[in-house]
């Protein structure tokens, strides 16, 4: 697997249909992970994911739910929580995303050149 973009090639996968891939398309998918999947530090809470990968696959962000997960939503927040402070986001994120837990639960489609790498020495 390539670990950088910046390499003159990148791979295109495809996620196998038995899969379990768990999906981010409203705030309150988030905040289900996070219940279910809690990392306290400080006074913040985030997603374990050390414990999520071993139910999932992968995460899959949404365009819909990264729009929908850059401001806490109060409304959702107190069906869940107590404490008023937590307000977790997913602005550190900053894009769509798709988080791989398992490799083997992607089938390589193929490799191509990258016209746009350029090499810097």
């Amino acid at each position: 697997m390539i670990e950088h973009h910046n390499r003159p090639y990148y791979c295109i996968y495809k996620v196998k249909e038995n899969s379990k891939i768990y999906v981010i398309n409203a705030y309150e998918d988030f905040i289900r992970l996070i219940v279910k999947y809690p990392l306290k530090r400080d006074f913040n809470i985030n997603i374990d994911f050390e414990k999520a990968g071993t139910e999932w696959d992968g995460i899959y962000l949404t365009s819909k739910g990264f729009q929908d997960c850059l401001e806490p939503r109060k409304e959702i927040l107190k069906r869940y929580f107590k404490d008023e402070n937590i307000q977790p986001t997913l602005k550190s994120w900053s894009i769509p995303s798709f988080l791989v837990f398992n490799p083997n639960s992607l089938t390589l489609l193929e490799e191509k050149e990258n016209e746009h790498y350029i090499e810097i020495d």
